[in-house]
């Protein structure tokens, strides 16, 4: 297999065992990349102007390219926008209860790149940070192959995903009890 491949996140071994999945899923995000950096040149005014966004695995310029350094805190934005940062830290360990579709759902108001948990003990004090940055299209492509707004085309990797990994790994994860047909699930 070539060394440039499009890696899942946090390199998680999920795909190993799914015949044709790590294959599939590099496809996926060069195809993701390639329309970003498509879509961030024909905005450009210069057609000589370079997009801010880069495909660093499978790149298609020329010349010489410089690294910089990028720092990112991954804290969401829209949590700090007319709040002090106390109030914008407050909010998003705010357990929010909603009904969707006849359920009743929980989150934090966090954006889906960047999750966290904090578990404080009776002190106050923090000991434990359980984070996530799987995006939906990764649990998509585990379940079914691809991404859900990739349809492959002729000769792409026949990859057809693994729900019984998906169980699998909420089982672990979430709880023993969950099964293949709960009939709490969303549909993937």
């Amino acid at each position: 297999m070539a060394q440039n491949l499009y890696r899942p996140p946090a390199d998680l071994d999920d795909y190993v065992s799914i015949p044709h999945q790590l294959e599939a899923w590099d496809l996926a995000m060069s195809l993701f990349f390639g329309q970003a950096v498509s879509r961030a040149q024909e905005a450009l005014n210069d057609p000589n102007e370079r997009p801010q966004v880069f495909d660093a695995v499978h790149p298609s310029y020329s010349g010489t390219a410089t690294q910089a350094r990028i720092t990112w805190n991954g804290f969401p934005k829209a949590l700090t926008v007319d709040h002090t940062n106390e109030e914008a830290l407050q909010n998003a360990e705010k357990l929010l209860t909603f009904k969707l579709g006849g359920r009743r759902v929980q989150c934090r108001p966090q954006d889906e790149y960047l999750e966290w948990h904090a578990t404080v003990n009776a002190a106050g004090k923090i000991t434990a940070i359980d984070f996530t940055c799987e995006g939906p299209e990764y649990w998509y492509a585990l379940a079914h192959g691809y991404p859900q707004q990739l349809r492959p085309g002729p000769g792409a990797p026949a990859a057809h995903g693994s729900i019984d990994k998906v169980v699998s790994l909420y089982r672990q994860y979430i709880s023993p009890a969950v099964t293949r047909d709960d009939p709490s699930k969303r549909k993937v």
